[in-house]
């Protein structure tokens, strides 16, 4: 993606902010065996995970969250997907990233207002995968708090005063 580099950026915060999260839970034996921190995790990732598929074009064949046998399996897989993210941004067109992208629940959601809804691009759908994935780490930080551990700060400033760091 050669002009959007607001994009890239947000990418980059969301990928790290997710880092940040995952090492977060793995300091705690407590956190790594929470079923609803693992559930919030895959929900993130596996929305990242099927975005990219409609971006490429892909059939939709993903895995389950009982396939992954613990957190770090999750993680491992995640890390993957992010790779794969990355290759796309860096690849992607200003032509291609402005196509359509068809996302097969936008279906439902006509259905629920009695309406079609309206076409979005890839690249506005890449804002939802990065606001979406910032609303579900806000749930795991206070899921953290209740379970009496420090959440980590993900905020976009804190990742700019870091200077930026890149986790892949």
């Amino acid at each position: 993606m050669n002009d959007n580099s607001v994009i890239n950026k947000l990418f980059a915060h969301m990928q790290w902010a997710d880092s940040q999260i995952w090492n977060t839970i793995e300091k705690d034996s407590d956190m790594k065996e929470n079923e609803d921190l693992k559930k919030l995790l895959y929900h993130i990732h596996i929305v990242q995970f099927v975005f990219l598929q409609i971006w490429k074009k892909e059939k939709f064949e993903y895995p389950k969250v009982e396939e992954f046998d613990n957190l770090e399996a999750l993680k491992n897989w995640s890390i993957e997907n992010n790779k794969n993210i990355n290759d796309f941004l860096d690849n992607a067109s200003d032509e291609k990233i402005n196509e359509i992208a068809n996302v097969p629940w936008s279906k439902n959601y006509a259905e629920k207002i009695g309406k079609d809804v309206e076409q979005i691009t890839i690249k506005e759908s890449m804002l939802q995968v990065i606001s979406h994935s910032t609303h579900h780490r806000a749930q795991i930080n206070k899921k953290l708090k209740e379970l009496g551990c420090a959440p980590p700060m993900v905020d976009f400033i804190v990742w700019l005063w870091e200077g930026k760091p890149h986790i892949l």
